[in-house]
């Protein structure tokens, strides 16, 4: 039975290893993407203006539209202090001569928060020889691949439930085979540094999967709770616990953008604090499809689920509904837990540490594994 299971650990580690590395070493830098992107890029985010109040939303974005006649934006950071340049989203309009949107180069924005001014320019995910274009690049690759949806993202997804079953299956093999459990048991968690490399390597990748297994696994069934989310995730969480019903913001038979984004995010923080909810903006989006705007409101912290998410009817200026991560059925708080535990958001600034720490470690598993298996087809 064991050696079955140390061949079928051995074969699917090698069918794994090049996803693992990929996926480990994209997401140890994407854990910190924000602050590398401003390393990286810093005539598009620093600024003159730092300490200095932020315009109102609505004037930053007509100051956008106005850089050019052809844009809507879609998407807003909000900060009530400029500290560096920040990223809006946008997409083209409809040419009234064509009915068709305009072809546009790019679709997001770099603006100075405390001006309006645009720094730069980018379409998001476009290869990589550019410093701006390197982490959505990087993100791009470790989301699906650089592959087209879906099919990038379900691939990854399988490779995750290997990575699942393969996790449980090396666990497994560290297990002692005889004498008292924990006193051989220890053994595996530790390196002999005085042993040849050969035996090290070995002792590397038992140790590094001990030491990190219950971060790649939470890593793992995060990820293909993400990646195949209709396929796998939905069905199971929702026979354990259904979804309570979505909210339904459509105001598309009112006036297209009768409320600015400045009044939409009043509406929003007036009702955050009669609610008793979280008030501080954190970013405002808005759909040309439903005419309806998504303000996202938080605390001063950066722990949690993320912000509540308050739907406000671009054409009446109305509060649509609320989607709170932390209420709700059991099944809405695993499904709003997903993305926060992947990232390591829900943990703050730790767990981005430990999230690029497990990436790496789960690089150097691979590269071990691999290894031994070379050495051993060598040697026979």
């Amino acid at each position: 039975m064991r050696a079955k299971v140390v061949s079928f650990h051995r074969y699917l580690g090698l069918i794994l290893a090049a996803f693992l590395i990929c996926s480990g070493l994209t997401g140890s830098v994407i854990a910190f993407k924000d602050q590398i992107e401003i390393w990286l890029n810093p005539e598009l985010f620093i600024i003159d203006e730092i300490g200095k109040a932020s315009l109102p939303a609505s004037e930053l974005v007509a100051k956008l539209e106005a850089s050019d006649p052809h844009i809507l934006v879609n998407y807003l950071p909000i900060t009530s202090e400029a500290e560096h340049a920040l990223i809006a989203y946008i997409e083209p309009k409809i040419n009234p001569a064509t009915n068709r949107p305009y072809e546009l180069d790019y679709d997001e924005v770099f603006f100075n928060p405390a001006t309006g001014d645009v720094t730069g320019r980018r379409m998001w995910g476009e290869c990589c020889f550019e410093s701006q274009n390197i982490i959505p690049f990087i993100y791009k690759l470790h989301n699906r691949l650089l592959m087209e949806k879906p099919w990038g993202s379900r691939i990854l997804g399988i490779v995750g439930l290997l990575w699942i079953l393969m996790s449980v299956m090396g666990i497994y093999l560290t297990f002692p085979r005889g004498g008292k459990f924990f006193n051989v048991w220890k053994k595996s968690w530790l390196v002999q540094w005085r042993h040849p490399w050969r035996i090290k390597f070995l002792q590397l990748h038992k140790s590094i999967g001990l030491w990190c297994w219950v971060f790649m696994l939470c890593a793992a069934v995060s990820g293909v709770s993400m990646n195949l989310s209709s396929e796998v995730f939905d069905p199971v969480v929702t026979s354990l616990s259904p979804y309570t019903d979505k909210v339904k913001a459509d105001e598309s038979d009112l006036t297209f953008q009768a409320v600015d984004y400045s009044a939409a995010l009043m509406a929003a923080r007036k009702y955050a604090e009669n609610n008793n909810l979280p008030a501080i903006p954190k970013k405002i989006s808005y759909s040309s499809s439903n005419n309806s705007y998504r303000v996202s409101l938080g605390c001063d912290c950066d722990t949690g689920l993320g912000p509540n998410t308050i739907y406000v009817g671009a054409g009446s200026g109305r509060v649509l509904g609320v989607d709170n991560p932390s209420a709700g059925s059991a099944g809405d708080f695993l499904a709003a837990l997903r993305l926060p535990l992947h990232s390591g958001e829900v943990a703050g600034p730790m767990g981005s540490f430990l999230v690029s720490l497990t990436g790496l470690m789960t690089a150097l598993l691979a590269i071990f594994g691999v290894s031994l298996w070379i050495r051993r087809r060598v040697l026979t």
